[in-house]
């Protein structure tokens, strides 16, 4: 089923947008007109259509001034930022915002998410998201996140600790994922050696 919203963005050449969005941030093409200069690509539930201005019928409010899309950014759920991030560092794409753990208030409460930002070749701004990894022992919350291009090596910041931003890293074997028992002894090895005067590992 496709969703309710799908947009279109008109952009300068559709060869080199494909090789954007497909080649570096991980779409696939569903379908495609090339005769109009048209493509339809999809990445999970995130759907987007592109179209090469000047080639097949395009609806244009206002002269096309780069950077295009001026005053939104699309977010794109994915179930994590790593991938996409090393994509486009191996394509050589600098990214418009680094990888940050940011938390939002929701009618959900706090949710929290790993997100980046990048323009694609016509200045579209793009925030490639995915949920944020969360740990609760013994009544301590930590952020648990990932670094991209360094697989393997982990952070986890202490968020009801009372230091701001303190916690600690750990680095293993080069594999995608950690086992929440392996999460759960590196927290728990942590808060055995914290002082409970300064907040601090002694």
């Amino acid at each position: 089923m496709e969703p309710a919203l799908v947009p279109e963005l008109l952009v300068e050449s559709v060869a080199e947008s494909i090789d954007f969005w497909c080649a570096a941030c991980g779409f696939e093409i569903l379908y495609e007109r090339p005769e109009e200069g048209f493509a339809y690509v999809v990445l999970g539930d995130a759907h987007v259509m592109l179209e090469q201005a000047g080639v097949g019928r395009n609806w244009v409010t206002a002269p096309l001034e780069r950077p295009l899309g001026r005053g939104i950014n699309l977010q794109i759920a994915v179930p994590s930022i790593v991938p996409v991030v090393e994509g486009l560092h191996r394509a050589g794409r600098q990214l418009f915002m680094e990888p940050e753990t940011k938390w939002y208030r929701t009618d959900r409460g706090e949710v929290g998410v790993e997100q980046f930002l990048v323009t694609d070749p016509d200045g579209y701004l793009l925030r490639f998201q995915s949920p944020a990894n969360m740990l609760e022992i013994n009544g301590e919350r930590f952020q648990i996140s990932t670094r991209p291009g360094h697989p393997g090596t982990y952070d986890y910041t202490w968020l009801t600790g009372p230091n701001p931003n303190y916690g600690f890293t750990e680095s293993g074997p080069s594999t995608p994922t950690r086992s929440e028992a392996d999460h759960h002894h590196a927290i728990t090895t942590f808060l055995s050696g914290i002082n409970p005067t300064t907040g601090y590992l002694d």
